[in-house]
C-alpha cells in the first residue's frame, strides 16, 4: 500500500498574513501569480503580452524550464488544458502589475531556487505553515475549495488536466472545513 504523505498547504487563515509579509518584497508578483494557480515554469515563462490588466486576466501560454544549458523557453504548457485564462483575483497583485513602468518581456524573471527560498522566509515571517512555491499552488486549489468554487472552474484556472489529480493532491481540506463537517454531523442528531 502506498501511503501518500501529508502535503503542505496554507490554511484559508494563514494567506492573508502571508500576503502582507510578502508586501513590497522582490518576489511579491511570482509569489502572488503562484497564489493564482499558476505552475513555476508558468509563473517564470509569463510574458507581458499575455497579461491584460483591462479585463484583469492573465492568458497562460508557455513556459520557462531549466535546460542543461540554462533556462529555455516552451511555446507549449504541461498538458493541453494548461493553455487558459487566469483572471487577477488578488487586488495587491493588479495594483503591483499596474504600477510597473516596462511592460514588456517576462513578467517575473526569477530563478526557481531563488523564489523558493524567499517563500519560505515569508512564512516564516508571516508565521505561518512554512511551504514551497508549488505548495502556493496547492494553497490556491484549497482556498478555492474552502469558498465552495465549483471544482470544474478551480480545474479550469489551475490548468489541472482532470479532477482526479486536483482532488488527490491539490485540494486539501482545511482545519476549519474539518471543525465545521464534525459540527454539521453532530447537531443533525441533535
Amino acid at each position: 500500500k502506498v501511503i501518500i504523505p501529508d502535503l503542505v498547504f496554507l490554511q484559508p487563515e494563514e494567506i492573508k498574513p502571508f500576503c502582507d509579509a510578502l508586501k513590497g518584497r522582490k518576489y511579491e508578483i511570482p509569489a502572488l501569480l503562484a497564489l493564482h494557480g499558476l505552475r513555476l515554469s508558468e509563473l517564470r515563462g509569463l510574458d507581458w503580452k499575455n497579461v491584460d490588466l483591462n479585463n484583469s486576466l492573465l492568458f497562460i501560454q508557455g513556459s520557462r524550464v531549466r535546460g542543461p544549458d540554462g533556462d529555455v523557453d516552451k511555446k507549449t504548457n504541461k498538458n493541453d488544458t494548461s493553455s487558459r485564462y487566469v483572471p487577477i483575483m488578488i487586488p495587491r497583485l493588479k495594483t503591483i502589475l499596474d504600477a510597473v513602468p516596462d511592460k514588456t518581456g517576462k513578467v517575473a524573471v526569477i530563478g526557481s531556487n531563488t523564489l523558493l527560498d524567499d517563500v519560505k522566509r515569508t512564512c516564516k515571517r508571516a508565521n505561518v505553515t512554512v511551504c514551497t512555491t508549488h505548495d502556493l499552488r496547492r494553497s490556491f486549489a484549497s482556498l478555492c475549495f474552502f469558498l465552495q468554487i465549483p471544482s470544474k472552474q478551480i480545474q479550469e484556472w489551475g490548468g489541472w488536466k482532470d479532477d482526479k489529480i486536483l482532488n488527490k493532491i491539490y485540494i486539501k481540506l482545511s482545519n476549519t472545513m474539518k471543525t465545521e463537517s464534525k459540527i454539521k454531523f453532530t447537531n443533525f442528531f441533535e
